[in-house]
């Protein structure tokens, strides 16, 4: 988790913890089993765009790149590997994540929540199309109608003289 001022390095920072995760294990679809989660979906594309980037970037490498050269030598120092192997293996990390798209998680926070939710829509005795509504005043008046409706019917008693 990083807590810091706006232009301080954090989306940089996310990317190359997530970048150096990835080149940690490569081709076992490492991607499929990390999150990746913000608050805005502009801050969500953000990251994956700069992932990606960073991936073909390292891919792509010619002499002379200095950023992608500096990069490739933050990842060599972390993960203690030659900077030879990194142009080789980004490759082949980004291919995977291109071919997969649908599993390179980085969302915001509500909606990996919901799609945790739907994964364990029978265990929480959720119908298997539920609907969010996020609107208060729209749900208000859906709970009120609902009440309204039992009252003076037979077993809501204590509703009908509320």
């Amino acid at each position: 988790m990083l807590n810091a001022s706006a232009g301080s390095g954090k989306t940089y920072r996310l990317v190359l913890q997530y970048v150096t995760l990835l080149f940690e294990a490569p081709g076992s679809g490492k991607y499929r089993h990390l999150v990746a989660m913000t608050f805005t979906n502009k801050a969500a594309f953000e990251m994956k765009e700069r992932i990606l980037q960073a991936l073909h970037d390292i891919s792509t490498y010619q002499e002379g790149d200095e950023r992608t050269l500096t990069l490739i030598k933050t990842l060599s120092e972390m993960l203690g590997q030659p900077v030879t192997v990194f142009p080789d293996r980004a490759r082949a990390i980004l291919s995977e994540i291109l071919h997969g798209y649908e599993d390179f998680l980085i969302s915001t926070i509500d909606k990996f929540n919901l799609r945790l939710i739907r994964s364990f829509n029978r265990d929480l005795n959720l119908p298997q199309e539920f609907e969010v509504i996020l609107n208060e005043t729209e749900i208000l008046e859906k709970v009120i109608d609902s009440i309204l409706a039992k009252v003076g019917t037979p077993g809501n008693e204590a509703l009908t003289g509320l």
